[in-house]
Order: structure tokens, then C-alpha cells, then sequence
């Protein structure tokens, strides 16, 4: 309940991110570097995170211009990055550019931690007109079919070309720091059974908890740590 700061971020955020032609937000910035954003490509999980906390201010302080933003950048979310006529259901493509079949042999490539199921809920507020529903159906669907190896987890970066999820060519076979979003997402919204959240469950219970595994799915071996106290 700290419009002040929000306001400031949301300042801050159309300033410096909100540079490309249409409604989306780069997704990547380098205070290091100038230009501090050298590529213009989204990611739709920020946008999504975006729109989501704007229709969350909007409801709050009953702020008009929170949702005239809020409801621009879902409907380009909607229209330029979700496909919802695919055969596995509707599918968050992870950015405007980069990730087709059109332009990838692989494609169309998906990373289910972009499935962001709380937002999904709220977005009808400001975008009613596109079926988000489909989404968390989809988002379920394919998390239930992309368990690889003997840990049974999804790849940050998964395959659609096939009549099965697949690892994405030219990605490590890993579960890592997107990864671990998917539970969160899941649990935040209150969706999904329990055998849903078995194999994250699994992983996480060992006697060490202060940091989680990064794990190779294709044979169950953990290859490297997430030591940041932020992911556990």
C-alpha cells in the first residue's frame, strides 16, 4: 500500500524500459553499459508481471490511468505472444521475437516459469476479451507432460515441435533458476493436484535447504548449486 513508490518504479519503468514501438517492455537492463538496453526484444513474463501489478494498483487506489496501462500491455501480451490455437492448448510464447517455429527448427519453444497462473486470474480485469483460463489449462497440461529423466523436472527451455515436450536444442538439459518459479506460480494461484508438486517436492527435501540444486534432467545429477539465500 505504498503508492509512492509504486508510482516511482512505474516512472522509472516507462522511462527506461518502455522504448520499443509497441506496448511491451524490453526485457533486459545493463546500468554498466550504454546503451543500457542494446536489445529492444521483450520477455513476457515481465510484461506479464507488469500488466498484473498495474491492474492490482489500479484496483487498489482506483487509479484510471494504472489500468489504461495495465490493459495496453496484456493486450499486446495477448496478441503478439500467446498462441491460442495451438495443438497443445494455448502457449505463452517467451518473447515477441526469437522463439516461433517460423524461426526456430525446434520451435515453437516454451519455459514454463513464464506461465505466471496468479496473474491469470486478474488480467480479465483489464483484458476480458482474451480467454487467460485457457492459459493455466495449457500451463498444467504441459508441466504434467514435461518431466524429463529420472528426477521427473521440467528444462528452463522445452520443444513443442513433437507430439511430446521435449528439452529445447542448444539449451542444457537443466533444471535451474527459472525452473524453480513453477511451483511458486502454482501454489501462489492455488491451482494444480498434489502429484503436481511431487517432484519439486522431492527435490527440496533433503537435509540441505539453504540452497537448491541445479539439476541435469538427463541423468538426475546435481551439477551446480543456487547459493543465493534468495532462492531458498
Amino acid at each position: 500500500n505504498d503508492r509512492t513508490t509504486f508510482e516511482r518504479l512505474w516512472g522509472w519503468t516507462r522511462a527506461n524500459l518502455m522504448v520499443r514501438s509497441d506496448e511491451l517492455l524490453a526485457w533486459r537492463w545493463e546500468p554498466g553499459k550504454r546503451p543500457a538496453v542494446a536489445d529492444l526484444n521483450d520477455a513476457s513474463d515481465g510484461d506479464i508481471l507488469v500488466a498484473w501489478a498495474l491492474t492490482e494498483a489500479a484496483e487498489a487506489w482506483d487509479e484510471a490511468s494504472y489500468r489504461v496501462a495495465a490493459r495496453r500491455i496484456a493486450v499486446e501480451v495477448a496478441r503478439k505472444t500467446i498462441l491460442f490455437k495451438d495443438k497443445n492448448g494455448a502457449l505463452l510464447l517467451p518473447a515477441v521475437s526469437g522463439f516461433s517455429a517460423a524461426e526456430r527448427a525446434d520451435g515453437p519453444l516454451i519455459n514454463l516459469a513464464y506461465w505466471v497462473f496468479p496473474a491469470f486470474a486478474r488480467l480479465p480485469i483489464v483484458a476480458p476479451e482474451f480467454d487467460w483460463a485457457a492459459l493455466t489449462a495449457s500451463g498444467l497440461n504441459l508441466i504434467r507432460r514435461s518431466r524429463f529423466g529420472t528426477a521427473k523436472l521440467p528444462t528452463e527451455w522445452i520443444s513443442l515441435k513433437g507430439e511430446e515436450p521435449r528439452p529445447a536444442d542448444g539449451f542444457p538439459p537443466l533444471f535451474s533458476y527459472n525452473a524453480i518459479r513453477i511451483p511458486l506460480y502454482m501454489a501462489w494461484a492455488d491451482v494444480g493436484r498434489q502429484e503436481d508438486y511431487a517432484p519439486f517436492v522431492a527435490l527440496w527435501s533433503g537435509p540441505d535447504r539453504e540452497r537448491l540444486p541445479i539439476v541435469d534432467t538427463s541423468d538426475g545429477r546435481t551439477v551446480e548449486w543456487l547459493g543465493e539465500s534468495g532462492y531458498a
